[in-house]
């Protein structure tokens, strides 16, 4: 008699309606035995591979396994509402092959679930009309006074803090220089302004405001050309 196993081959896979994932039509085994299920087919594993005859696609007298990936399948109804409905033709095929491999059988043919596409309701735009904004006039920023150094070896020049690349950043600012000398006091080095500022001197930079000097101490008041 001939093997009751069902098999499916890659040469006759079939592409869902995204004509691109695939599914397989139901076959059965060709191999002859003396019983229901040929030596080929009598062993089953865990294998993923559905195309090996070590996985249990079940026998044509038993509904499809769950996990089978054959046409009327648990798992091809489920995945045929992600991958959309084959055409037509493909389900005439896969249905033909199915009612071949069960011939004899007590299995009935189930069809397989068909996706209908949703209907698409037009929907009438009405224009609406948009009032440009009115660009607001941008706040004008004042630049906090930054010092500048100047060498008091050399003739005394006044270096910009900023260079302004655009003429938005020219308009946008009030700029101000401010001339420094370089002092020590009690063995550091700082930079002093007009009004007594002292600046630490980092690396020939301008560090921070620490102060005033007041004849020969420092005292500890806050810069007054500091912003809030």
């Amino acid at each position: 008699m001939q093997c009751a196993s069902r098999v499916v081959n890659n040469t006759y896979s079939q592409k869902f309606g995204d004509n691109h994932h695939i599914f397989y039509v139901e076959q059965r085994c060709t191999t002859m035995s003396n019983s229901s299920v040929c030596i080929l087919c009598s062993t089953k594993t865990d294998t993923k591979t559905q195309t090996s005859r070590k996985f249990n696609h079940g026998t044509i007298h038993e509904p499809l396994p769950d996990n089978s990936h054959i046409y009327g399948s648990k798992w091809y109804n489920n995945i045929v509402k992600k991958y959309q409905t084959p055409s037509a033709d493909i389900i005439e095929f896969a249905e033909k092959y199915q009612r071949t491999a069960r011939m004899g059988s007590v299995i009935p043919l189930v069809p397989a679930v068909t996706v209908v596409p949703e209907t698409v309701v037009p929907v009438t735009v009405v224009p609406v009309t948009v009032v440009p904004e009115v660009p607001l006039e941008p706040k004008k920023r004042v630049r906090k006074k930054k010092p500048v150094i100047c060498d008091t070896l050399i003739k005394e020049v006044s270096l910009p803090t900023h260079i302004e690349k655009t003429l938005e950043e020219v308009e946008a600012y009030n700029i101000e220089y401010i001339k420094l000398h370089q002092i020590e006091h009690n063995g550091t080095t700082y930079f002093k302004d007009n009004k007594n500022k002292l600046y630490r001197k980092i690396k020939d930079d301008i560090g921070p405001y620490v102060g005033r000097l007041d004849k020969n101490s420092i005292i500890d008041i806050p810069d007054s050309d500091d912003e809030n």
